[in-house]
C-alpha cells in the first residue's frame, strides 16, 4: 500500500481497476485483492500532502477505501476524482473548502458535505450511496449532478441540500433515486433543476422533494419521474418552467405536488399526470398552467386547489380525469380556464368545481362532452369572455348543478345540447352577449330547475328545443334582445309555475310558440317591447282541490308593446290579463279558458281566428268570473269605435248594460229589474238606439187609428158644436195623443164619452212615456256607469 500512496504522491493518480480477467465489481462491496485496497488515514494524508504536484487531477480509480474517509475542516487545492471506488464508512467534507469533486460510479456508505464549500461541480453520477447525502448550508460555484445514482436514508432525506447554493445546475435524473427523499427547501439554484425519469420516494411525513422557500433561476423539471410522498415547492421562486409531464406521483389520500405562493416565470406543465393525492398551488403566480390528459384522484378531499392562483395565460386541464373536487376561489387566469372533455368527481362532496370569485380574462370551456359528477360553483365570478358548456354532462345528487350567483360573463353564456341533473341557478347574472341553452335538458328536484332571477343579457335568450323539469325563473330579469322557448318542454313541480319572467323586461319579442308547458306562466308586471307569442302553445296545470280556481296564465300588470298572440293549442287554466296593456291581442276562440280576468286589461287592437264575432267576444268579456266588471266591455266598445266600428260599439254597450242591470240583484227585485231593463233594451237599447222608439210609436199610432175609428163610427167620439166642423182622422187624432208636444188641433175639437176617454188617456201616457223613455236615452240617462 505504502508503493501505491507514494505513486499517488508522485503522479496524482491511483488506477486500481481490475483486468479484463477479473471479476471485481468497484461498486459492489465484494472482496477486493490487498493490492487494491487503500486505508483511509493513508490516503487523506496523501491527499493533504503539500507534496501533490502542482498540475492535474488527484484520480483515484476502482479503489476500495477502508476507514473513515475525514477531510473535513479542510483545504483542498487540486480537483478529486474518485471513479468506480468503494468506500467502507463515511466520507466527511463537512466545511471543507474544495474545488470539484467526483464519486462518479462509486459505492459510498455515507457522504458529508454540510456547509462545504466548492469552487466547482460535485459529481456524484451513478453513485451508490448507502445512508445518505448531506450538503445543508453548502455552496458549489458550478453544479450538481447526481444522473443515474441511487441515494438511500432510512432517518432523514437521501439528499439533503437544504440551504444549499448552488452556481450551476441540479442533475438528478437518468433514473435517479432516492430512497428518502431530496430536500432543496430554502436553497438556491442558479441553473435548472432537473429530475426527469427519476425515482423519489420520501419517509416518515418528509416528502420526496422538498423545495420550499427555494430559488431556481432555471427550470425544475420532473417529467417521466415518479414520487411517493408528495412534492413540496412552497413559496418557491422558479425563473423558468415547472415540467411535470408524464409525472407520477404518490401521497394517497394526502397532498401529492404543493406549489401554494410559488412565484413560476414559465409554465407549469403537467400534462398527463397521474397523481394520488391533491394537488396545491394556492396563491401561486404561473405563466401558464397544464394538467392535460392528467389523472389526479384524491377521495379524502380537495383534488387541485387553485385558489387565488394569478396566471398570465390559461389554465388547460381538458380531458383531465379528477376525483375530489378543483377549487379555484379568487383565481386570476389571464386567458381561458378549459376544462374540455375533462371527468370530474367531487368524490364525498357534492360538488366538483369551486370557483367563486374566480376572475378570467379569456373564456370558460367545458365542451367536447366535459362530465362531472358534483355541482359547479363560479359564484361572483368574473368572466372576460363566454362561458361555453356545449355538451356537457353534470350530475348531482339533488344540489344545485351550475351556479352563477352574481357571475359577470362579457361574452355568452352557452350550455347548448347539455345535459344537467341538478338545477342552474344565478341571481343577478350578468351576461354581456347572448345566454344559449337550445337543446339543453334539466330536471332538478329542487325547484326551479332554471333559476336566474334578476339576469341581465346584453342580446338574446334562447332555450329553444330545450327539457326543463323542474320550471324557469327569469323574475326581474332584463334582456336586451329576444328571449324564446320555442318548441320547448318545461314542466314545473307541484303546483310552482313553469315560467315565471314576473317585473321582467325585454327589448325584444318572447316566444313559445309550439312550446309544452305544465304549470303556470306568471308574467306579472313585465314589459316586452315587441311581440309576446304563444302561437300553437300548450299550456296545462295540475288540478286544484274542488273549487279553487287554477289560472294558468298571469299577465297581471304586464306592459307588451307591439302583439300578444295568444293563439294556444290549449290552455287548461284560466287567464289573468287584469290591468295588462298590450298592442294588440290575437286569440284562438277553440282555445278560449272558462274563465279570463280582464278587468283594467287595455288593447289598442282585438283579432280571432277562426272568425269571431262581435257576440263571441260580448261572451269571451263575459267570463271574467266570479266578479261582473264594465270595464272589459268598455275597453272592447272603444277599440270598436276607434276602427270606426260604431254598430259594434252600440251592441257592446247594449250588452254592458243588460248585464248590469240584471247583475247581483235579489230574486225580488229583478221581479221589477228585468222586465224594466227588457223594456229599455227592447224601446232604446239603453240610449244606444234611441231610434228603436220609432217603432213602437208606429205600433201604437197604427193601432190607434184602428181603434180611434172604430170608436168614431160607434158614436163615442163626437165633434164639438160650433160654427167650424171638422172632419175627424182617426190617425191625425192618434198622433196628437201619442205626441205631448204635437198641435194637430184633433184633440181640442172632438168629444168622447167615457168608453173612448179611456182609450185617450192610455195613448196619452204611453205616449208620455215614450217620449220621455227617447229624450232620457238621447240624453244617456240609462247608461248606467
Amino acid at each position: 500500500m505504502s508503493e501505491t500512496i507514494n505513486s499517488f504522491l508522485r503522479t496524482g493518480a491511483i488506477d486500481l481497476r481490475p483486468s479484463p480477467t477479473e471479476i471485481i465489481d468497484g461498486r459492489g462491496g465484494q472482496s477486493w485483492a490487498e493490492d487494491r485496497s487503500l486505508a483511509a488515514e493513508a490516503l487523506t494524508d496523501a491527499i493533504l500532502s503539500v507534496d501533490l504536484p502542482k498540475a492535474g487531477l488527484l484520480s483515484i480509480v476502482g479503489a476500495r477505501i477502508i476507514g473513515r474517509l475525514d477531510l473535513s475542516a479542510r483545504e483542498i487545492p487540486k480537483v478529486i476524482r474518485f471513479r468506480g471506488c468503494y468506500f467502507d464508512d463515511e466520507v466527511d467534507l463537512k466545511y471543507t473548502d474544495a474545488r470539484s469533486i467526483s464519486f462518479a460510479l462509486s459505492s459510498i456508505s455515507r457522504l458529508n458535505l454540510a456547509a462545504t464549500s466548492i469552487h466547482g461541480n460535485l459529481l456524484l453520477d451513478e453513485a451508490d450511496i448507502r445512508d445518505g447525502v448531506t450538503l445543508y448550508g453548502g455552496s458549489l460555484s458550478g453544479s450538481l449532478s447526481c444522473k443515474g445514482a441511487k441515494i438511500a436514508c432510512r432517518d432523514w432525506y437521501a439528499l439533503d441540500a437544504s440551504l444549499c447554493n448552488i452556481g450551476g445546475a441540479l442533475l438528478c435524473g437518468e433514473n435517479f433515486h432516492a430512497e428518502g427523499g431530496v430536500s432543496i427547501a430554502r436553497a438556491h439554484v442558479g441553473g435548472d433543476v432537473n429530475f426527469n425519469s427519476a425515482q423519489l420516494t420520501g419517509h416518515k411525513n418528509r416528502p420526496a422533494l422538498s423545495g420550499q422557500d427555494t430559488k431556481i433561476d432555471g427550470q425544475i423539471n420532473l417529467s417521466y419521474s415518479s414520487s411517493s410522498g408528495g412534492v413540496d415547492l412552497r413559496d418557491s421562486r422558479i425563473g423558468g418552467n415547472v415540467e411535470c409531464v408524464e409525472t407520477v406521483l404518490r401521497n394517497k389520500a394526502k397532498v401529492t405536488l404543493d406549489a401554494s405562493g410559488a412565484r413560476i416565470s414559465g409554465r407549469l406543465d403537467a400534462a398527463r399526470i397521474d397523481a394520488d393525492g391533491g394537488i396545491i398551488l394556492r396563491a401561486c403566480e404561473v405563466d401558464a398552467l397544464t394538467m392535460a390528459a392528467g389523472r389526479i384522484h384524491n377521495d379524502g378531499g380537495g383534488a387541485v386547489e387553485l385558489s387565488d392562483i394569478q396566471t398570465g395565460r390559461s389554465i388547460d386541464l381538458r380531458n383531465v380525469n379528477i376525483l375530489g373536487h378543483v377549487t379555484l376561489v379568487d383565481g386570476n387566469v389571464g386567458r381561458d380556464l378549459i376544462l374540455s372533455g375533462a371527468r370530474l368527481k367531487g368524490g364525498r362532496s357534492n360538488v366538483s368545481v369551486y370557483a367563486e370569485g374566480l376572475s378570467t380574462r379569456g373564456g370558460i370551456y367545458l365542451t367536447r362532452s366535459f362530465e362531472s359528477s358534483g355541482g359547479l360553483d363560479f359564484d361572483n365570478a368574473r368572466i372576460g369572455g363566454s362561458f361555453y358548456g356545449t355538451k356537457a354532462i353534470v350530475r348531482t345528487n339533488g344540489g344545485t348543478a351550475l351556479s352563477l350567483r352574481g357571475t359577470v360573463i362579457g361574452g355568452d353564456l352557452e350550455l347548448q345540447s347539455a345535459n344537467l341533473t341538478g338545477d342552474i341557478t344565478g341571481r343577478a347574472c350578468d351576461v354581456g352577449r347572448a345566454v344559449i341553452l337550445d337543446q339543453i335538458e334539466v330536471a332538478s328536484r329542487k325547484p326551479p330547475a332554471l333559476n336566474l332571477p334578476g339576469l341581465k343579457v346584453g342580446s338574446d335568450f334562447s332555450a329553444s328545443k330545450a327539457v326543463i323539469d323542474g320550471g324557469i325563473s327569469l323574475a326581474g330579469a332584463s334582456i336586451s334582445g329576444e328571449a324564446s322557448f320555442i318548441e320547448s318542454e318545461v314542466k314545473g313541480i307541484g303546483d310552482l309555475p313553469s315560467l315565471s319572467l314576473d317585473r321582467g323586461e325585454l327589448k325584444g319579442q318572447l316566444s313559445f310558440a309550439h312550446a309544452k308547458l305544465h304549470g303556470q306562466i306568471r308574467l306579472h308586471g313585465a314589459h316586452i317591447h315587441a311581440v309576446l307569442s304563444f302561437d300553437n302553445t300548450v299550456l296545462t296545470c295540475p288540478r286544484k282541490k274542488k273549487g279553487e280556481e287554477i289560472v294558468a296564465l298571469i299577465m297581471r300588470h304586464m306592459i307588451v308593446d307591439e302583439s300578444v298572440y295568444a293563439q294556444f293549442a290549449e290552455i287548461g287554466g284560466a287567464m289573468d290579463l287584469i290591468d295588462a296593456r298590450v298592442g294588440a291581442w290575437r286569440d284562438v276562440k277553440d282555445a278560449w279558458p272558462e274563465v279570463i280576468a280582464v278587468v283594467g286589461f287595455k288593447y289598442n287592437a282585438i283579432t280571432g281566428s277562426p272568425k269571431v264575432t262581435i257576440k263571441d267576444r260580448l261572451e269571451w268579456c263575459n267570463r271574467n268570473k266570479p266578479s261582473f266588471a264594465l270595464q272589459p266591455f268598455e275597453q272592447l266598445a272603444q277599440v270598436c269605435r276607434a276602427s270606426g266600428n260604431e254598430e259594434d260599439a252600440r251592441k257592446i254597450g247594449i250588452e254592458m248594460q243588460r248585464l248590469l242591470r240584471n247583475h247581483n240583484k235579489s230574486e225580488i227585485r229583478k221581479l221589477v229589474t228585468v222586465p224594466w231593463s227588457f223594456t229599455l233594451r227592447v224601446l232604446i237599447g239603453y240610449g244606444y238606439k234611441p231610434w228603436r222608439i220609432v217603432v213602437p210609436f208606429v205600433i201604437f199610432a197604427i193601432i190607434g187609428t184602428i181603434i180611434f175609428s172604430t170608436l168614431h163610427a160607434d158614436g163615442h167620439i163626437t165633434t164639438v158644436p160650433g160654427p167650424r166642423k171638422l172632419d175627424f182622422n182617426s190617425f191625425r187624432y192618434t198622433v196628437d195623443l201619442l205626441f205631448p208636444v204635437a198641435l194637430l188641433g184633433q184633440r181640442g175639437n172632438f168629444v168622447v164619452d167615457s168608453v173612448a176617454a179611456w182609450f185617450s188617456f192610455f195613448f196619452t201616457v204611453t205616449g208620455w212615456f215614450l217620449t220621455y223613455i227617447f229624450i232620457a236615452g238621447l240624453a244617456g240617462i240609462f247608461k248606467r256607469a
